[in-house]
């Protein structure tokens, strides 16, 4: 995707400014920040990850299953038809 100059440049930058770049960038992209963050931080696996967001998808269909008498008047609902 890079040219290998401007992959080298980048490695010969000092240290200050590649944080100052780092920062500048994760600023502007929020994906970016958070992947930075799972990949040095985050101490959760992209399997915990998956099994908490099925969790909570499960619990948030069944709330609105609870609420509505079928899934042609939720979809009515949704779609405001």
């Amino acid at each position: 995707m890079f040219s290998k100059e401007f992959k080298k440049a980048l490695q010969e930058l000092p240290s200050a400014e590649k944080d100052k770049l780092i920062f500048r960038l994760i600023k502007i992209d929020l994906d970016l920040a958070n992947r930075l963050y799972f990949e040095l931080v985050d101490i959760e696996t992209i399997e915990e990850k998956r099994a908490t967001f099925e969790l909570l998808l499960s619990k948030k269909i069944k709330q609105i299953t609870n609420r509505f008498y079928s899934i042609v008047f939720f979809y009515y609902k949704i779609y405001d038809m």
